[in-house]
């Protein structure tokens, strides 16, 4: 009896730990404010790659192109914008219709972020977005 009891406490725990570390990490995309925490807590930890699985289609080349940047970045200052990423906690979102803007909540020194994050519902999943307008600026002569 002693003999199974250790392998099944063993798959018991295995999956417990094993579902703390997902719902831990998952996104939910059907609402903007899980989407918009975890894209600015991947983009402030200058992790681009996960930050990438948050934008539209369009814009995902952006952040791999910003990914192979950030790897000449000190190691510290790496670990520092970890740290500080963490402090991204909520998001409050307007939504009207596809589209949501939502503000972040918080910086180091508890204050919300200064410029909203658009996102957009495509098929079926809130994703960050630019518009064309944002994108290639028209330079003012």
């Amino acid at each position: 009896m002693k003999f199974l009891s250790i392998p099944i406490l063993f798959i018991l725990l295995s999956t417990i730990l094993w579902q703390c570390q997902r719902k831990h990490n998952k996104v939910n995309f059907s609402k903007p404010e899980s989407v918009a925490v975890a894209f600015v807590r991947a983009g402030s930890a200058l992790d681009f790659m996960e930050a990438a699985q948050y934008v539209e289609e369009d814009l995902k080349e952006v952040f791999e192109a910003a990914q192979s940047m950030a790897a000449d970045i000190p190691a510290e200052e790496k670990e520092k914008a970890k740290k500080n990423s963490r402090l991204a906690k909520k998001a409050d979102c307007v939504v009207k219709g596809n589209l949501a803007e939502c503000i972040i909540c918080c910086d180091a020194e508890g204050n919300k972020s200064p410029q909203a994050i658009q996102l957009k519902k495509i098929e079926g999943r809130w994703l960050v977005y630019m518009n064309k307008e944002d994108r290639d600026p028209q330079p003012n002569y």
